[in-house]
C-alpha cells in the first residue's frame, strides 16, 4: 500500500498522543476522517514498529464483513423487543432537550449500551449506571493498550483492574442465573428470558466462555452500532 499515515516523530508516538487525545472526547472518528479526506480511502499505519491498514473502502469493508468466521457464536434471538422502548425514548428526549450544535456518538454510545445491556444482562436503572461507567473506562484503556500494540503492559491503572472487574462480575452473575433458570424450570421458559446466554451455553458448553462471549458482544453492539449511527447520520 503506497499510502502512508503520515508522522512526525519515529515510531510515530505522535499519532498515538493525537489519537490518545481523540479518545476520551470520542473524537476519534473525527480525527481519522481528516487523513481519509485528504489521502484518500486506503492508508497503511506504523506504529512502534507494528503495521497496520486503515480502511473507508466499501469493496475492502465488504471483503472482510464477507469473510466466514469459524466457531463464531450462535447470534441469539431477541425475545422482547419493548425493552428498547425506554431508552428509545431517553434518546429522543436528550437530543430534543438539546441547543445549538450537538455532538451525538457519546449520546448513541449511551443508547447502545443501555439497549445492549437491557436486553443480554436485564440490568435495572442503578445497576446498568454502574456497568456502563466501568464499562466505558475498560474499553477507552483497551483502545489505548491496543495501539500500544506489544507495550500494552506499560499502561496498567489500577482503575481498569477495577473496571474489568466489575464487567466481569456482572456478566458471571447473569450467565449463573441463567443456568440456574434453566435448572429450576423448563428450558423453555429460561430461554425466554435469557434466550442469548442460554445459546451460548448450548454452544459453547463452559460457562467462563459464555462470559468472555458476552462481554464481546457488549462491546460489538455498542460500538459498531453507535459509530453506524453517527456516521450514517
Amino acid at each position: 500500500m503506497e499510502t502512508k499515515l503520515p508522522y512526525k516523530w519515529p515510531f510515530a508516538p505522535d499519532i498515538l498522543k493525537r489519537q490518545y487525545d481523540a479518545l476520551p472526547p470520542q473524537h476519534l472518528l473525527a480525527f481519522q476522517s481528516q487523513f481519509f479526506d485528504k489521502m484518500g480511502p486506503n492508508m497503511e499505519l506504523r506504529l512502534f514498529g507494528n503495521v497496520g491498514y486503515m480502511t473507508t473502502d466499501p469493496k475492502n469493508i465488504e471483503a472482510l464483513l464477507s469473510t466466514r468466521f469459524d466457531g463464531m457464536a450462535p447470534a441469539g434471538r431477541y425475545q422482547n423487543l419493548k425493552v428498547l422502548d425506554e431508552h428509545v425514548n431517553d434518546l429522543v428526549t436528550n437530543l430534543s432537550s438539546s441547543s445549538g450544535i450537538v455532538d451525538l456518538q457519546p449520546a448513541f454510545f449511551r443508547f447502545t449500551l443501555a439497549t445492549t445491556a437491557s436486553t443480554h444482562l436485564r440490568l435495572g436503572d442503578e445497576d446498568r449506571d454502574i456497568f456502563a461507567n466501568s464499562f466505558d473506562y475498560a474499553s477507552l484503556i483497551c483502545a489505548i493498550c491496543l495501539r500500544l500494540a506489544d507495550f500494552h503492559w506499560a499502561y496498567t491503572p489500577s482503575k481498569f483492574t477495577k473496571a474489568c472487574g466489575i464487567a466481569n462480575e456482572y456478566a458471571n452473575h447473569f450467565v449463573k442465573q441463567a443456568l440456574k433458570d434453566k435448572e429450576d424450570n423448563e428450558a423453555q421458559a429460561a430461554s425466554g428470558r435469557y434466550a442469548f446466554i442460554l445459546d451460548l451455553y448450548e454452544e459453547l458448553k463452559d460457562p467462563a466462555l459464555v462470559r468472555d462471549q458476552l462481554v464481546n458482544v457488549l462491546i460489538v453492539g455498542r460500538d459498531t452500532t453507535a459509530c453506524l449511527l453517527s456516521w450514517t447520520l
